[in-house]
């Protein structure tokens, strides 16, 4: 009787560190993708200024011949 109890136990504790180590993954997994999401956010926003700031150079241009 005492093997199984020993056997269920260590079960148990498996099992309970197997989820924290997942939980931790799941953690890190999101706030990797949170990080990413923000990058690409970043990179249009700075392509769009680019952009507008290409433009208004040209207007500032066509002004200056003017």
């Amino acid at each position: 009787m005492k093997t199984i109890f020993k056997i269920a136990l260590l079960i148990v504790l498996f099992s309970v560190t197997s989820c924290r180590d997942s939980k931790k993954d799941d953690a890190a997994v999101k706030a990797t993708e949170q990080i990413e999401t923000i990058e690409v956010e970043t990179d249009s926003l700075v392509n769009d200024l680019e952009l507008e700031a290409n433009e208004l150079e040209k207007e500032l241009n066509e002004l200056e011949n003017l």
